[in-house]
C-alpha cells in the first residue's frame, strides 16, 4: 500500500500520517523532514535553508527525485509531500483541507509565532511554491481537489474521525481486512 498526504500546512498532514502508520505497521516519510536534515546538514537554519532554495530550483528537484524513485523502489509506506501524489503516480492520494483561521492557528502555535505572523509567511509561501511548481513542472494548482483519491477537510474533525474516514476508504478499495 502507498499512500501520499499532501496538504496546506496546519492541515495536520504530519500528526495524522504519523499514526496511521504506526497503526497499520506502515513507514512514515516527510519531504518536510528531509528538506529539515538536508538544511541541518548545511549547517542553517530552516528558514534560511528556505530563502536558498527559493531561487534556486535544485533542491526542489533534488527532493521530488527522491520521492519518485523511493515511490518506485518501496511499498507500505504513507509519504507527506507537497509533490507526492504527483512523483509517485500509483499511491493511494490524499488531499487535508482546513479553513484558513484555524489552519493558520495550528501553524502559529506549532511554530511559536503569532497567528499574523503565520498567516503573512504562510500565504507568502504558499505563493512562492505555487509559482515554483508551474514553473519547474507545469502543474498550475498543486493542491487542486482533480489531483486526489480522497479528500478530507480536517477543519472540525478529530484526528480518530481522520483516520476513521481514511480507513473507510482503504477499506472499500480492499486495502484493509475487515
Amino acid at each position: 500500500m502507498k499512500i501520499t498526504f499532501c496538504g496546506l500546512p496546519g492541515t495536520g498532514k504530519g500528526t495524522l500520517g504519523k499514526i496511521l502508520a504506526s497503526k497499520h505497521g506502515l513507514e512514515f516519510l516527510s519531504a518536510g523532514d528531509i528538506f529539515r536534515s538536508w538544511a541541518k546538514e548545511e549547517g542553517v537554519t530552516l528558514s534560511e535553508f528556505e530563502k536558498k532554495a527559493v531561487t534556486d530550483s535544485q533542491f526542489d528537484q533534488k527532493l521530488d527525485g527522491r520521492v519518485g524513485e523511493y515511490g518506485k523502489n518501496n511499498d507500505n509506506f504513507i509519504f507527506d509531500g507537497r509533490l507526492a501524489w504527483h512523483f509517485i503516480p500509483d499511491s493511494i492520494k490524499i488531499k487535508l483541507s482546513c479553513d484558513l483561521e484555524p489552519r493558520i492557528r495550528r501553524v502559529a502555535d506549532r511554530d511559536g509565532t503569532t497567528y499574523d505572523e503565520a498567516l503573512q509567511k504562510s500565504l507568502e509561501r504558499e505563493q512562492i511554491i505555487t509559482d515554483k511548481y508551474k514553473g519547474l513542472y507545469g502543474i498550475e494548482d498543486y493542491i487542486h481537489d482533480e489531483h486526489f483519491d480522497l479528500i478530507i477537510d480536517t477543519t472540525h474533525l478529530t484526528v480518530e474521525q481522520e483516520i476513521e474516514e481514511i480507513e473507510k476508504y482503504l477499506l472499500s478499495l480492499g486495502l484493509l481486512p475487515l
